[in-house]
């Protein structure tokens, strides 16, 4: 008879979430991040264009 360890099952099902979801979540942290720097950068040069005309 075969017995089923569900608390192994289980730990090695957590371990496969925080393995795959960990990069991923940097990824998309990055990108995130990236865009956010890509609109301060539009902000910035606004300012700087208001400020010449000025």
């Amino acid at each position: 008879m075969v017995h089923f360890q569900w608390g192994t099952a289980i730990y090695q099902l957590v371990m496969l979430f925080i393995f795959i979801g960990i990069p991923f979540g940097i990824i998309i942290l990055f990108f995130k991040r990236k865009s956010k720097i890509a609109e301060l950068e539009k902000r910035i040069e606004q300012l700087e264009k208001r400020q010449k005309d000025e």
